[in-house]
């Protein structure tokens, strides 16, 4: 791990207080090992490798500060958006519905650490990755509900081989190769921002007459709550 890796135990930080409210008091000592465990992860094994994923002959862009993100290769690129082609991956997901976006990307969040954290049929733990990918379908008008499909990257040592989840609400899925038109931006990516830079990204390719889906879009965030400064935030649109 490299040491920009520390930015984890801020993740886990944030959310340790309203995960451990969901565990039975039984399995205290369980949680506690395994949160000891990935807070742990930064201070094992430093290194100057800008990634330490298990695909060295991948090099992982920086800002995914030394953990497995998928691999893509870039095609055309403007001051506004780059082109990205990405391999096939395997995400693990969940789906909630509503209409506040922290508060969605909160449960997602617990859902999907809940299975890495051994919540599979294998009793696996399975390390940590990035981005957190929020698959964002707006609501049909002003007062309607929108879905948010929250998903973990599966590591690349688990892609052929993906423990099952044990819960109804968190699920596998496979995609293909595909490619995207994203944006990237700084700071934190709060809501009001979000639909700012989304907005901006589509126009651009309006603009340029690039052919997208509009029917949703994806936030990608790459940084942990407690990184203040160099935050990455991406806004996806699928190629149409």
């Amino acid at each position: 791990m490299t040491f920009m890796n520390i930015g984890t135990v801020g993740l886990i930080l944030l959310f340790l207080p309203l995960f451990l409210s969901q565990i039975d008091v039984q399995d205290d000592k369980t949680i506690e090992k395994r949160i000891g465990d990935i807070m742990m992860q930064p201070f094992r094994g430093w290194s100057t490798d800008e990634s330490t994923t298990s695909e060295k002959a991948y090099r992982a862009p920086k800002f995914c500060h030394g953990i497995d993100c998928p691999k893509y290769t870039v095609g055309i690129k403007t001051d506004k958006y780059e082109e990205r082609h990405y391999e096939s991956t395997k995400w693990a997901s969940t789906i909630i519905t509503g209409m506040d976006l922290d508060k969605a990307t909160s449960t997602g969040f617990l859902r999907l650490f809940a299975y890495i954290s051994g919540e599979n049929e294998a009793k696996s733990k399975i390390p940590m990755t990035a981005p957190v990918k929020n698959l964002i379908t707006p609501g049909q008008g002003p007062f309607c509900e929108s879905n948010f499909t929250i998903s973990f990257f599966v590591p690349f040592a688990f892609q052929d081989s993906t423990p099952e989840p044990i819960t109804a609400d968190v699920f596998l899925t496979s995609e293909p190769a595909t490619t995207f038109y994203v944006s990237q931006f700084g700071g934190y990516a709060k809501e009001s921002k979000l639909l700012e830079k989304a907005a901006e990204l589509a126009d651009s390719l309006v603009a340029d007459g690039v052919s997208f889906q509009t029917a949703n879009f994806i936030n990608a965030g790459y940084d942990p709550p407690f990184r203040p400064v160099n935050r990455h935030n991406e806004i996806w649109y699928k190629q149409g």
